[in-house]
């Protein structure tokens, strides 16, 4: 697996984050994907469903991660700082 770490800036914020909001935050770095879907990023993250709500509730008030609607409607999620590259 590769990630995209350069330019980002929850890194240097690591400890400011849970266990699981890392998880995410890791998923989210991923150089393949710019933007995941909940079901792909329980299997990145091995997260429940409960907790991988309450890891992107937390990011998303934070403004780390952005949610957005697929072209079929489903909820998907970025980094913030990808988004602006």
């Amino acid at each position: 697996m590769s990630y995209v770490l350069e330019n980002l800036s929850w890194p240097k914020q690591l400890t400011r984050w849970t266990d699981e909001q890392q998880k995410v935050l890791i998923a989210l770095s991923h150089d393949r994907w710019r933007w995941r879907t909940k079901e792909g990023l329980l299997g990145a993250t091995g997260l429940d469903r409960h907790a991988l709500d309450e890891a992107l509730a937390g990011l998303i008030q934070e403004g780390v991660v952005r949610p957005s609607l697929s072209r079929s409607g489903d909820l998907i999620y970025a980094l913030a700082d990808r988004l602006e590259e």
